[in-house]
C-alpha cells in the first residue's frame, strides 16, 4: 500500500496466492485492519479493527467479510472492548477471539 502525506498510515488485510503471486485486497478504509485469519472454507476472512474508535483508544472489533460477496459484517462485541486473535475452528461452526475491556489511559 502506497502512502502519501495526504493519507494517514494504516494498515489493511490482504490475501495472496502463493502460487500465482496475486493477491486480493480484503479491506480498505482508513482504520487499522489486522490479524486476519482464513475460514477452512476459504470463504470468509475473520480479522480486526479500529475503525470503530470512539477516542484515541476506543474499541478493537471483529470484521467477518464474505470474500465472493464482498459483504463484510462486525460482530457485536460491545462498547468500548478490545477484541483480538480471531481463529475459526477446524469446522468452521466457530470463532473463537479473545475480548478485554478497553482501558482509559491518561493520554
Amino acid at each position: 500500500v502506497n502512502e502519501t502525506a495526504s493519507e494517514p498510515i494504516n494498515s489493511e488485510i490482504f490475501l495472496m496466492d502463493l502460487t500465482t503471486g496475486k493477491s486480493l485486497r480484503v479491506s480498505r478504509n482508513p482504520a487499522f485492519d489486522f490479524e486476519p485469519t482464513l475460514h477452512p472454507s476459504g470463504k470468509l476472512v475473520a480479522y480486526v479493527t479500529d475503525r470503530f474508535q470512539n477516542g484515541i483508544h476506543g474499541d478493537l472489533q471483529i470484521m467477518v467479510k464474505d470474500l465472493a460477496a464482498g459483504k463484510e459484517e462486525r460482530l457485536d462485541i460491545g462498547h468500548k472492548m478490545w477484541a483480538h486473535y480471531p481463529k475459526f475452528s477446524n469446522d468452521g461452526k466457530y470463532l473463537y477471539f479473545s475480548l478485554a475491556k478497553a482501558l482509559d489511559l491518561p493520554y
